[in-house]
């Protein structure tokens, strides 16, 4: 969620924070040229009263990067950091395409819009430990036999908002200050101070946002607004909001994962080895042989009888 506007600081001609009329006028630019190719895009939305910007933010559908050239220029400096792909246009403006698939543009565009809202957002929905919000949507951590599954809920902001007990509705109208998005997740019933501590993020976290503007000017946001440092509010639970999704999810994980269990009891090294004899790399080779040449299901019916069978015929 954190984005930059220094990616390029020691290449770039200019370093002053573009103002409004240079932003708007290579916005302007950039989404003619990648209309002219055909590229689907939207344009990562930011609070109004921002007035200087590091960088431009454009989500765009996945196209190669010599497409990409053609709309920023074929020598500007280039970086990529997973889906997005920066650019220092005009060697002076630092651009970042994020790839996204066309349906998916809404749920991109909630998560990096407005400066850090999703990542507020994150911090409310994390409280529980039951949700988590990544780039591609909402997911429910589902805990169990040691181990932790991600289920996904929804790539939906509006049900994403809602989990919060927000209104989608004021969302969409977009914030024209700080204190305007401030005031709309003030709304939520589960907000605390304490989610949003310092002392409570990691280091690498630490250094980020504590020098961040919305995080400085939300820290006294929360002070003005006396919010409490804990919380008793709720956040829709998954299984009220996101009933039949869960439940299938969770009858899935735990079938395979007894359906896993009972494989390793019917396929296994000491099993093998006891009817073989087979030790060490060959042991590895037979039963290579064997997994590739049977479904799990068919092991599980018959193993002992397809293991000597095969070891008997001597196939490998």
């Amino acid at each position: 969620m954190v984005m930059g506007g220094r990616l390029f600081y020691s290449e770039c001609l200019d370093n002053t924070r573009m103002d409004q009329t240079t932003y708007n006028n290579v916005v302007s630019f950039l989404t003619s040229k990648l209309t002219e190719y055909n590229i689907s895009h939207k344009v990562v939305p930011y609070i109004t009263e921002k007035n200087t910007f590091g960088d431009i933010d454009i989500i765009i559908e996945p196209v190669s990067i010599d497409v990409l050239r053609n709309v920023v220029g074929e020598f500007v400096p280039y970086s990529r950091n997973s889906n997005i792909h920066s650019f220092l246009f005009q060697h002076k403006y630092q651009v970042d395409f994020i790839f996204s698939e066309k349906n998916k543009f809404n749920m991109t565009s909630f998560f990096y819009g407005y400066n850090d809202f999703a990542w507020m957002i994150a911090k409310l929905l994390e409280k529980g430990n039951a949700y988590k919000l990544y780039e591609n949507g909402l997911y429910y951590i589902y805990h169990s036999n040691y181990k932790n599954h991600n289920i996904l809920l929804t790539d939906n902001p509006d049900l994403i908002l809602e989990v919060c007990q927000l209104n989608p509705s004021r969302y969409k109208e977009g914030f024209t200050t700080y204190t305007d998005m401030f005031d709309y997740i003030g709304e939520c019933p589960i907000l605390s101070s304490s989610l949003y501590a310092l002392d409570r993020m990691s280091h690498n976290n630490r250094k980020i946002y504590k020098n961040r503007t919305t995080y400085k000017k939300f820290s006294k946001w929360m002070d003005k607004h006396n919010v409490p440092v804990t919380s008793y509010g709720k956040l829709i639970s998954p299984n009220i909001k996101f009933n039949n999704i869960v439940n299938q999810s969770i009858n899935e994980i735990d079938s395979q994962y007894e359906k896993n269990k009972t494989f390793k009891q019917s396929f296994n090294g000491n099993l093998v080895s006891n009817l073989t004899g087979l030790k060490h790399h060959e042991l590895g080779k037979f039963m290579a042989y064997i997994r590739k040449k049977y479904t799990d299901e068919q092991l599980i019916e018959n193993a002992a009888t397809i293991i000597l069978q095969e070891f008997n015929e001597g196939n490998m």
